[in-house]
């Protein structure tokens, strides 16, 4: 972010490590055919790229939480991605 100005946003959405197995295997199996490999984070690990940003309500969410529509469909579902977006003060 230091190549960035004040004010910039970050918006991230990432594959999550610790909401469902199905993921886990899923990956797996992407990385052994796949030419890019892909790497799943918790929770803990994805909030890391926002570091000294201020982040954007309601902060780093499920995908499918972070700003759902009038009809809040599926929100008893667990997806296994997470979202944010922040902003450099």
């Amino acid at each position: 972010m230091a190549a960035v100005p004040p004010g910039s946003y970050l918006a991230v959405a990432h594959p999550a490590s610790d909401v469902t197995v199905e993921l886990s295997r899923s990956m797996d199996d992407y990385n052994d055919q796949g030419s890019a490999p892909l790497t799943a984070r918790s929770h803990a690990e994805v909030c890391r790229f926002f570091n000294g940003l201020d982040l954007v309500d309601p902060g780093v969410v499920q995908l499918h939480r972070w700003r759902p529509g009038s009809g809040e469909r599926d929100q008893d579902r667990e997806l296994a991605n997470y979202g944010g977006v922040g902003r450099k003060p």
